[in-house]
């Protein structure tokens, strides 16, 4: 049974496709002499330009309105998801206070004029095969030989040339956490209003925190590897 509210349009019905393909919209115009448009039409139109993705039902069914029958209007129908970009985790840094006898010590220990030393720690995996001999499940059956693959992880540290500026300080126990890290978002491709994948543009890769040769992060968290003083500046 057809929906006594739709009405139908006199005139002409035109497609318009955002440049970018993310938006697909229906703009009409009223004209007595023209063709007749109802939704049934109209979605028939949409198939035919190969509009599939993000089709709005609620926008279609507001076209066609009686208020619409002397009205040009442009409504927009489907719509695509553009690209997610790669966000990388955000850092939020602990303050810990310094201990009261030994706040006479940061200066001399972190002097003004002098750069902090701090490191980008990467871990290298590298896979090896060993021959390894299983018994058999059977005592009068000979025992076999066979491979195995082992993995190796070795952590590298590259100093870094330009530490930024220092924007805090604070004095962290052995174990204690001075960051923690909120998860980041992965890049995800966008589809535009015909289906069709729209690749994830290229942007700058983000090499990470860098630390400094007592702090080690453990998973989301970054931790005092021994007991000392901490600075932590704009990279």
């Amino acid at each position: 049974m057809a929906d006594k509210t739709q009405a139908v349009l006199k005139g002409a019905l035109e497609l318009e496709i955002e440049q970018a393909g993310l938006e697909a919209s229906l703009v009409f115009s009223p004209d007595p002499g023209g063709a007749e448009w109802d939704r049934q039409k109209a979605c028939a139109l949409l198939e035919k330009q190969g509009i599939r993705e993000g089709i709005d039902s609620k926008a279609l069914d507001s076209l066609f309105v009686p208020e619409n029958a002397n009205a040009t209007c442009n409504i927009t129908v489907a719509r695509g998801t553009p690209p997610q970009p790669d966000l990388p985790a955000k850092l939020s840094v602990e303050t810990l206070p310094v201990p009261e006898p030994l706040q006479p010590y940061q200066e001399q220990l972190f002097p003004a004029d002098r750069p902090p030393e701090v490191y980008l720690r990467t871990v290298e995996k590298t896979k090896s095969e060993r021959i390894v001999t299983k018994k058999p499940k059977l005592p009068f059956l000979p025992a076999k030989e066979e491979k195995e693959v082992v993995w190796e992880k070795t952590e590298n540290l590259t100093p870094l040339d330009r530490p930024g500026e220092e924007q805090g300080r604070g004095y962290a126990h052995k174990g204690d956490v001075v960051g923690t890290f909120a998860p980041g978002q992965r890049a995800r491709a966008g589809r535009d209003v015909f289906g069709e994948e729209i690749p994830i543009a290229a942007s700058a890769v983000e090499e990470g925190v860098y630390l400094g040769g007592s702090l080690k992060r453990m998973g989301a968290e970054i931790r005092a590897d021994q007991g000392g003083f901490y600075r932590y500046g704009s990279n």
